[in-house]
């Protein structure tokens, strides 16, 4: 199923300049869009990262390291190709420096169907902060709208 920007825009609540820029910084990947009048076309997948980013963003997370694990979360589909079978849930861990505190040093993305928590301490890493998304929901929300 492909979205218009005016389709997005009604459906999901989200001001087109704020689209247009979560496009240019590349957190949500589009699709030219051939001889319909429209300049791009999105995906479903396309709509529930937007909701992914406007629930981070509301719940203090800043924007570009809301955008950073939207793009690690679509590496993540689209390596494991799970566009198809979407995981419940997705979790973020973030390793702070030691040397200059709060400065995030490396990302790691995961997921997972079912909360396990060998599966959260993923590749033998510790993490300083794990943030843990349920996509399960997101999903449903937008379903729910389209």
């Amino acid at each position: 199923m492909k979205f218009h920007k005016p389709d997005v825009e009604k459906l999901l609540g989200i001001k087109g300049t704020r689209l247009h820029e979560w496009i240019k910084f590349g957190y949500i990947k589009k699709f030219v869009a051939p001889g319909h009048g429209y300049k791009y076309e999105l995906e479903l997948f396309d709509l529930y990262t937007i909701v992914f980013l406007e629930n981070l963003i509301a719940q203090g997370i800043p924007r570009q390291y809301a955008g950073e694990m939207a793009q690690l979360m679509r590496k993540h589909v689209e390596k494991k190709k799970l566009q198809n079978n979407l995981p419940k849930y997705f979790a973020f861990g973030e390793k702070l420096s030691e040397t200059k505190p709060k400065v995030r040093t490396g990302v790691t993305v995961t997921s997972f169907n079912e909360y396990k928590e060998q599966e959260i301490n993923w590749l033998g890493q510790e993490f300083d902060n794990i943030i843990i998304v349920n996509f399960y929901k997101i999903t449903k929300e937008v379903d729910a709208k389209v």
